[in-house]
């Protein structure tokens, strides 16, 4: 029983870090943040598992050409697919929530094994592996690919376990398949906790140990990685992959020192100085579970059985080049390059990693164990109340914002009041915030749509005459294109093709005008050009005007 109350203080500190959670007015998520992509996506591919299929190629965006995608998050997708019942946004809700839950949860039964049934020992590891700033930071941004933290745990502790007696190795194998599932960098990052767990006395035991290890792991994930490798780079994906802003492995993006250990909104990269408020990267672990996985790496010969890998993957997870307040140190004019810096040599796979500051994701479960180490050598009045400050520590000092924001679901009214019929084209596209809204409505009105994940509007349409015209007629289209912090590549405005719209012929049956992102210079321009090419509108409610386009 008291195992069951010490679990469920657990389950408490994941609910208030997920907060409002399910009790949420819209989508947990910032509006400009990947939310709209990953809840899309959820869904899409929630529809197709319903037919019986896994979804690779879509026609309900990037109209008029669609294309081939692939969903970033399938483990989220496949949970939101059995959570369909409760209807969107309740079960792209939940479905982060149990995230967070189940991490956190995995990390109390870490911790109860590890601390030799020391309760308070084993809250002070759920609180570390589900209530970080990390996971708070991911609700915020949308990235519910990264959020599955659950996965890392169990691939560290069934990894430690194998080591340590030889002994069921596969499941660790078939828990690095699943990190590799949630997220292709935690596969990865999986192989360099491995690494960093072999040097030391019986090194060739447990290199033998890891080397069957990734074996099994290479050949489950096999498939699933060259889908996904098909579906981005082959002919016709509609999704082109892109590198980070300014990524160059010596410089930006390093995991800088100080986003470990600076309280408050203190961020690196500077996502929201660079235009991008959406997606926040906080590292920050915290002084108390810092001080408490100090004490039991230092002062508990179980603390001192992990310590040596979760330090040498400290180090590694401090990225390619050492950095202290957003500048990179240097040593005689060059960067100081760290170990990581060799897995970024020409040639080697693990350059495809431009976010090695998503290492995070498997030092938690490596501190959880050392808090839970610490906080069973501390007598139980002190112990006993760490665990809420670490918590009240994240939520309230931390640079992740807390409580997790809101996006507000889009109306559909205009849309659902005209008959369906071709695809749906909303104006304006604007890749940081309008294409992002547009794709949350289509979750719930179900037309084909012209916005796209992490796309602007396709060369086709830009070339038609009355699309021309209505670029043309944004003040400023260039900024409009622009997604976040990524410049559009190339021109936005094309000359036209033709003289008549040919947007019937490419399969669109409406246009929705959503006036509130339009100035009122736009308002009045968009309006004039949609009525002399369209006739009136036929339909109007919640800012939504709808034209319609005459099927050819």
């Amino acid at each position: 029983m008291r195992t069951l109350l010490a679990a469920t203080l657990v389950a408490i500190a994941c609910l208030a870090v997920t907060w409002p959670g399910v009790l949420a007015d819209g989508a947990l998520g910032h509006p400009t943040g990947d939310l709209a992509d990953h809840y899309w996506g959820a869904w899409w591919v929630s529809e197709g598992l319903l037919q019986g299929r896994w979804p690779t190629e879509t026609a309900l965006t990037h109209q008029p050409e669609g294309g081939a995608l692939w969903h970033i998050d399938p483990v989220g997708a496949a949970l939101v697919t059995l959570l369909r019942p409760l209807g969107f946004p309740l079960a792209w809700n939940a479905m982060l929530t149990l995230q967070v839950l189940a991490a956190g949860l995995m990390g109390f039964a870490m911790g109860l094994a590890f601390a030799e049934g020391d309760r308070v020992a084993a809250v002070g590891a759920g609180v570390t592996m589900g209530a970080s700033a990390y996971a708070v930071s991911l609700l915020h941004s949308g990235l519910s690919e990264y959020l599955g933290l659950v996965w890392p745990a169990l691939y560290v502790w069934a990894l430690l376990r194998a080591l340590d007696t030889g002994e069921r190795w596969w499941w660790a194998a078939l828990a690095l398949a699943m990190c590799t599932a949630q997220a292709f960098y935690y596969g990865a990052f999986g192989l360099l906790v491995a690494a960093c767990a072999v040097p030391g006395a019986g090194g060739l035991r447990r290199a033998w140990t890891v080397a069957k290890v990734a074996a099994l792991w290479a050949l489950v994930s096999a498939p699933l990685m060259a889908v996904a490798w098909r579906t981005l780079h082959g002919e016709g994906s509609a999704f082109a992959l892109s590198e980070a802003p300014g990524w160059d492995y010596r410089s930006l993006p390093a995991t800088d020192l100080m986003s470990w250990l600076r309280p408050g909104a203190w961020y690196h990269p500077d996502t929201p100085a660079m235009g991008n408020p959406g997606i926040l990267h906080v590292n920050y672990l915290g002084w108390l579970t810092l001080g408490v996985a100090l004490l039991g790496a230092l002062g508990t010969p179980r603390g001192r059985s992990v310590a040596p890998t979760a330090g040498l993957y400290a180090a590694l997870a401090l990225g390619p080049v050492a950095s202290w307040g957003r500048a990179p140190l240097r040593v005689g004019g060059a960067p100081l390059l760290l170990p990581l810096a060799a897995l970024y040599l020409p040639g080697s796979p693990f350059a495809v990693v431009h976010h090695p500051y998503r290492m995070v994701a498997f030092l938690l479960p490596l501190l959880a164990l050392l808090v839970a180490a610490g906080l069973h050598r501390l007598p139980l009045a002190i112990a006993a109340p760490l665990p809420a400050l670490m918590l009240i520590e994240t939520l309230f000092a931390s640079p992740a914002p807390w409580p997790a924001p809101v996006t507000p679901l889009p109306s559909v009214a205009a849309v659902r009041s005209v008959e369906a019929d071709g695809a749906l084209l909303d104006w304006p596209p604007d890749a940081t915030a309008g294409n992002r809204r547009y794709l949350m409505a289509q979750v719930a009105h179900g037309r084909p749509i012209a916005a796209g994940v992490n796309t602007f509007l396709s060369e086709t349409l830009r070339r038609d005459p009355l699309v021309a015209s209505l670029l043309r007629a944004l003040e400023d289209p260039v900024a409009r294109a622009r997604n976040r912090d990524v410049p559009y590549a190339g021109p936005v405005v094309l000359p036209a093709e033709g003289r008549a719209t040919r947007l019937g012929a490419l399969g669109f049956g409406h246009v929705a005008v959503h006036d509130d992102l339009l100035s009122p210079l736009e308002l009045e321009r968009t309006h004039r050009l949609l009525r002399r090419a369209l006739g009136a509108p036929v339909a109007q409610a919640d800012g939504v005007v709808i034209y319609a386009v005459e099927q050819r």
